[in-house]
């Protein structure tokens, strides 16, 4: 693993990284076989707190100058294939 790639992958749900609900997803570096990194797997209460996020961001959202806007993220929503 490089020096610059985390190993853990937290969610990032209403300005704050959070642990998945449902556990964490192994991600395989595809040239050598082994394990990367781990990625946080959302559940259901994970994925209804981000949509209430991004419900709230939407009616917050004024659009103005970059430094004035305020709004909600949510990075990653990950669920097994």
């Amino acid at each position: 693993m490089g020096a610059d790639m985390k190993s853990y992958w937290r969610n990032y749900i209403d300005g704050e990284f959070v642990d998945g609900g449902a556990g964490r997803l192994a991600v395989d570096n595809p040239a050598t076989g082994e394990v990367a990194a781990e990625q946080a797997l959302a559940d259901a209460g994970d994925i209804d707190r981000a949509v209430r996020a991004a419900k709230h961001c939407g009616i917050m959202y004024r659009p103005g100058p970059v430094h004035t806007m305020r709004c909600c993220s949510v990075v990653s929503v990950t669920s097994p294939i």
